[in-house]
């Protein structure tokens, strides 16, 4: 209903003449107070419900637009607004009231879509054409300067903020009013003024539709563009999301930052720039394109590049933080602008000393997006050549620098050229290797610079550059190494030019503190480039050097000044002379060629040649004869460096010697001298390098764990003893791989079967050296049985079993072996025994298992039956010296308290022939346990002759020891009872022996014979009289066992009273059969 009234109301409207008449004023409109006071009602009604909802705006514009309204609407405006303008009588204010409902009902309109689609095109119609104008230039109208209406202005700057958000209106507004330009001069008038701030804001308001910086406008580039040169203290942000209050106090303010200067001064340039845009008035595209290009003359002698201020950004109390797009932006247009003026005539070289300051400062703050821009850029040559051009007017002539002339030192170069090396060391410090690759052109010209500027601070500078540089990159080290740079720089640490003054002499000294920090810096890079630059250096330098030279460089200098003679380094006045002389003479060979790569020379041809200060053999970097003549005397430096070199020549030569060593099984092994004689030359050297590892391995606990960790050696050292036992090598280099093995004996890796095999196959063999297999094999099984019976991997017992080794070991134990050609035969005897103990250990624990049925748990490892015709196996076999005693004064209980088992009938002794000799001992009683009474310290008692013959036991011929002085022997002391167990015999003499002896003192290197014709680890440290024993040197034999009935104790007449050695037989036939059994062991 309201809308059909207002319907009703609009259409009487229409009829009225709204015509002014300026001569007749009672004629007008105005003058008609019923019709005045029906319009002021039917506009009050109209604006209550348009702003009560956008949905009534969206209903009365299809009314209006029926009804004809809305053009009468547009046209009350337009009255109204000429009315302000003094055409009609200012007596009533009729008109000002209607005239102000007319705009609120336009603003309305305008705050909806399909408003603003109306009124944009409302004047295009051609019905309404003549009747009424474009709203545009209507509202136009009412933005004035002097602002006597404030309220319709400010209509009219909504209405105008509004209609832009319509693309075609925005446009009309742009193109047909200087509206744009108006506001940014409310703006920059009555900004500071508080009375007026409601029409600033209208104005600020309009400024961001047209621009585009409204969310709901289009952006228009041209315009922003404008804004941000009229006015560059407005950046996008605040003019999207900033406060009008904020955005107003950046224009009346002061700023001196990095990106934006703004003051007073400029302020006023922008208001009489806007004062002659509105006085003259241009098309509208041509005056935004003339503000784009507007330029203050209060920055004229402020450089800017990439929209920064570089000597603002250059100031110490300035943030250098960019924004990152900002800052990409920035490091691109600094290397271009570099790259453009970097010739001293152009008009701004001057201003590139700022900038290179800037770059660096930049670097420091935004790493990551100066690594972004310059591997994002793709220019040939790289943009980062850009700060090259400074060390030198021109990188490939030779690094000539621009000071260098007839007019004198040029300041600006030098300048430039110490703010480049700066960049460039900031590089090197906080970007990627990626980014400095492109730089590694350029380290020449800084050795040049180094070598002119010597003695002076540029010198230091230059090396520190190039240090940095090395240390971050790898591709300038490797092109450093690759060309022939790397010459200059090694002439340059030992000061190999020849200068004919003194000063300059003195000069180039002051570089070799700073030059051997780059050599450290490129060696400790990786290990690929440590191995390039070791073997460039090599070809002029001691390793000992080189090593200094890269672990130690401060100290280079002294090492390389003060003499030395040792094992590892060589070094007097003659040999430095001679080295500077031939790195002068190579300097001087490729001297002013433009090709960095070494095509004057050639390696080793062109290397120091040290031949005549040689003293000796020569392996690797080791003396090896100065070495051998007093090891202990000698301190190695590097010893792991040594010993894998060592390795590696003394596998050559194994694997040389291993084929001219093979010989029949049938002969003795080759020792030595029979290999020289036989025409192999360097088993000597052999020789040599195997008594000089086995030294430093012994001394140099780091330089074992190397080898036994990196080069694996003791898998080798396996290897190749199979590879000896393969190929029949059994002599002297068996000999020597057994020597290594020997330092390697803890390893455990030895601890496996198949190590054992291979040890005990020399000792089958008839090796020269069983106690040194025996050592081996010592320490390989006491360090299996300190191990927990569940970390065992296999049972020595039943791998010593398989091997039928017995009787080798037993043989060895007791001395019944042919011991004449034995080296130490104390400490083989010493050895055999150990490994027996532990072996026995074991054979008793499966004994105790096998003979105990109710134990029901599973063994730790596989359990083997012992076989019956091994002589360690049965209890009755065992000799007293591998009892273990019973300790003293410890009663052990009576065999009738426990258990009667089962024996098994392998293990029960055999029955025994009674023989016609006189018993020594008479047996107790039998219903009585056998107790076993120790006899009294007395003379030997004489053994009575058997009426048959029986082999007699050749015991070995021993020292005879001086009779001691008669003591006073107290009563002795009744003892507890002991069974009379077979492994309990003598057992006063046997805890003697049980006691552990005292650690073998190691030997040193002068007790170690390193002659050309032994093979033996070294001599016996407590050497005895050899005893003479019996037996063929072909073989190992076990000689006779005396045969006595009852197993009863033997004594020989030979033997002293304390003698310990006892011996037992399991069947008395043997004895009478009257022969002896003789084993020999298989080749």
């Amino acid at each position: 209903m309201v809308f059909g009234a207002l319907d009703l109301l609009l259409k009487l409207l229409a009829r009225f003449d709204l015509r002014v008449d300026i001569e007749l004023p009672p004629a007008s409109l105005e003058s008609d107070g019923p019709i005045m006071e029906l319009l002021s009602l039917t506009m009050e009604l109209l604006l209550a419900t348009m702003i009560s909802s956008p949905w009534n705006v969206e209903q009365m514009l299809r009314d209006l637009c029926s009804a004809g309204g809305l053009p009468t609407i547009i046209e009350i405006a337009d009255l109204c607004r000429k009315y302000q303008d003094g055409w009609v009588s200012e007596a009533d204010s009729n008109f000002d009231y209607i005239g102000g409902l007319a705009f609120r009902v336009l603003l309305a309109v305008a705050n909806t879509e399909v408003g603003r689609e109306e009124l944009a095109f409302e004047d295009s119609v051609e019905a309404k054409k003549p009747s009424i104008r474009p709203v545009v230039q209507i509202v136009c109208d009412l933005i004035t300067m002097d602002l006597l209406h404030p309220n319709m202005t400010i209509l009219g700057l909504d209405i105008l903020s509004f209609m832009a958000r319509h693309e075609t209106s925005q446009t009309t507004i742009l193109e047909a009013s200087s509206v744009l330009w108006q506001c940014l001069q409310l703006l920059l008038l009555y900004g500071p003024q508080p009375a007026k701030q409601q029409v600033v804001w209208a104005a600020l308001r309009c400024v961001r539709a047209l621009a585009g910086y409204d969310p709901e406008c289009k952006a228009t580039p041209n315009v922003q563009s404008a804004l941000s040169t009229l006015l560059p203290i407005w950046s996008k942000p605040a003019l999207t999301q900033g406060d009008p209050e904020h955005i107003l106090s950046l224009v009346f303010g002061e700023t001196h930052e990095p990106q934006c200067i703004w003051n007073d001064a400029m302020r006023s340039e922008v208001v009489l720039y806007l004062d002659t845009v509105l006085e003259f008035p241009a098309h509208a595209y041509d005056a935004i394109q003339s503000a784009s290009e507007f330029e203050f003359e209060t920055l004229m002698g402020e450089p800017i590049v990439g929209g920064v201020y570089l000597r603002i950004y250059n100031e110490p109390t300035v943030d250098k933080s960019l924004p990152s797009s900002v800052a990409v932006e920035f490091c691109e247009s600094l290397l271009v602008f570099l790259h453009e003026h970097a010739n001293p005539q152009d008009e701004l070289y001057a201003e590139t000393l700022l900038a290179l300051d800037c770059f660096r400062h930049l670097t420091l703050a935004h790493p990551t997006q100066v690594q972004k821009c310059v591997l994002e850029s793709f220019s040939e040559p790289p943009l980062i050549h850009a700060i090259g051009l400074y060390l030198t007017q021109d990188p490939m002539a030779g690094g000539v620098p621009l000071s260098e002339g007839s007019v004198g030192i040029d300041v600006d170069a030098v300048q430039r050229r110490d703010a480049a090396m700066a960049c460039m060391e900031t590089l090197a410090e906080h970007c990627d290797a990626q980014v400095l690759s492109a730089l590694e052109p350029f380290c020449q010209p800084m050795l040049n610079l180094a070598e002119q500027y010597a003695g002076d601070e540029t010198a230091d500078f230059s090396l520190g550059c190039l240090q940095a540089l090395c240390s971050a990159s790898a591709d300038i080290c490797i092109g450093l190494l690759e060309s022939h740079v790397w010459l200059q720089l090694l002439s340059m640490t030992i000061q190999a030019r020849h200068f004919y003054t003194e000063d300059a002499h003195l000069a180039a000294e002051t570089l070799r503190a700073a030059a051997a920090p780059v050599w450290g810096a490129i060696l400790n890079f990786s290990d690929d480039i440590e191995a390039l630059g070791v073997e460039n250096l090599r070809h002029f330098l001691p390793f000992a050097l080189v090593s200094t030279l890269m672990d130690d460089p401060e100290n280079f200098e002294a090492v390389f000044e003060e003499d030395a003679h040792d094992a590892e380094l060589i070094w007097n006045e003659d040999m430095r002379r001679a080295l500077r002389g031939h790195m002068d003479e190579v300097l001087t060979r490729i001297e002013g060629t433009t090709d960095v790569h070494d095509k004057f020379l050639s390696f080793p041809a062109d290397g120091m040649d040290f031949n005549a200060w040689d003293h000796g053999t020569i392996v690797g970097d080791l003396y090896l004869d100065l070495f051998l003549q007093n090891p202990e005397a000698s301190t190695l430096r590097f010893p792991v460096h040594v010993a894998s070199q060592l390795h590696n020549v003394w596998r050559n030569q194994l694997q040389q010697i291993i084929p001219k060593a093979a010989q029949s099984m049938m002969d003795a092994p080759y020792t030595l001298p029979d290999l020289v004689d036989r025409g192999v030359e360097f088993a000597g050297l052999f020789n040599k390098l195997t008594n000089a590892l086995v030294f430093i391995l012994r001394e140099y606990s780091d330089a074992k764990a190397h080898l036994e960790d990196e080069e694996h050696m003791a898998q080798n050292l396996l290897d190749v003893l199979a590879q000896c036992q393969t190929e029949r090598a059994v002599g002297f280099p068996q000999t020597c791989v057994l020597r290594l093995m020997a330092v390697f004996a803890n390893s455990p890796l030895f601890e496996s079967p198949e190590c054992l095999r291979s040890l005990f196959a020399p000792i089958q063999r008839k090796h020269q050296d069983p106690t040194l297999i025996l050592e081996i094999l010592r320490v390989i099984v006491e360090n299996h049985y300190k191990k927990p019976k569940r970390q065992r991997r296999f049972s020595v017992y039943q791998c010593i079993t398989d091997l039928d080794v017995f009787p080798i070991l037993l043989a060895f134990n007791d001395g019944s072996g042919d011991m004449s050609m034995v080296r130490r035969p104390m400490d083989c005897t010493t050895h055999a025994n150990a490994i027996m103990r532990c072996i026995c250990a074991e054979s008793e624990e499966m004994q105790q298992r096998m003979n105990t049925p109710h134990v029901m748990h599973a063994p730790t490892h596989a359990v083997v039956e012992a076989p019956s015709n091994l002589p360690m196996v049965s209890p009755l076999r065992r000799p007293k010296a591998l009892s273990m005693p019973q300790a003293p004064h410890v009663h052990v209980p009576n065999r009738a308290s426990m258990p009667s088992l089962p024996t098994p009938r392998q293990f029960q002794p055999p029955p025994a022939k009674q023989v016609s000799v006189p018993p020594l001992y008479t047996s107790p009683p039998k219903e009585a346990p056998p107790v076993y009474q120790p006899p009294p310290v007395q003379s030997p008692v004489q053994r009575p002759i058997a009426r048959h013959t029986v082999p007699q036991y050749m015991s070995p011929q021993l020292p005879q020891r001086q009779a001691p002085p008669p003591q006073y022997q107290p009563p002795a002391k009744p003892q507890p009872p002991i069974l009379a167990h077979p492994y309990m015999r003598n057992q006063h003499s046997v805890y003697h022996r049980s006691v552990p002896a005292p650690a073998p003192r190691r030997k040193t290197m002068s007790e170690v014979s390193i002659d050309t014709h032994s093979v033996s680890t070294g001599v016996d440290s407590n050497p005895r009289r050899v005893p003479a024993y019996g037996g063929s040197q072909e073989t190992y034999q076990l000689d006779t066992l005396s045969m006595i009935s009852g197993s009863e104790g033997y004594t020989d007449d030979n033997l002293p009273a304390d003698s310990e050695f006892e011996f037992e037989v399991d069947d008395q036939s043997e004895a009478e059969a009257g022969d002896f059994r003789q084993e020999e062991y298989d080749i």
